[in-house]
């Protein structure tokens, strides 16, 4: 609403700015448009210097670029841990340990598929975070890095009604927080 008013006063201000003569606005008034163009895109320039500055100063840019994650996935209704599971997040805490940059924190997102009530969902979720962070504990991580939330059914990466469907959205997501 705020916007609205601000752009339509601007628009208004504008539309009555140009009913003078061109004459009497003249050449000093298109300096100064010129002026102020030339000031907006040398804003512009600032800004996303100072941007790519920050992100690449930043924890955040090395935690981007790190591809070195394994999500863990879960069969139906369960939460306990398959050697495969064993096996990825043992991948996970090696890449972990060789990251150039030590200060992060972990998110464990737990996710259902949609079969069972929201409120089953939801601790199921928790339960799949929890078993992956008591595993990464007990290969060294500190646990107070580790941060657990479960969204249920309701974070899908797939939404057919197929057994592979499914079965991709049965897991554990493992995200790297500055």
């Amino acid at each position: 609403m705020k916007r609205t008013l601000t752009v339509g006063s601007l628009a208004l201000l504008l539309a009555l700015s140009g009913c003078s003569s061109k004459n009497a606005i003249g050449a000093d008034s298109d300096a100064k448009l010129n002026s102020m163009k030339r000031s907006v895109d040398d804003a512009k320039v600032q800004m996303s210097t100072i941007g790519a500055d920050y992100i690449n100063n930043s924890k955040v840019g090395d935690l981007n670029d790190f591809s070195g994650v394994n999500n863990i996935y879960f069969a139906f209704d369960k939460f306990t841990l398959s050697a495969k599971a064993k096996e990825k997040l043992d991948q996970n805490v090696v890449n972990f340990n060789n990251m150039k940059n030590k200060d992060y924190n972990i998110k464990i997102e737990g996710n259902c598929d949609e079969w069972g009530t929201d409120q089953y969902n939801y601790a199921l979720g928790l339960k799949r975070a929890n078993e992956v962070k008591k595993y990464l504990v007990n290969q060294g991580i500190d646990s107070s890095k580790i941060s657990l939330v479960s969204y249920g059914e309701s974070n899908p990466v797939c939404t057919a009604h197929t057994q592979n469907c499914w079965r991709k959205n049965r897991r554990a997501d493992i995200k790297l927080l500055p």
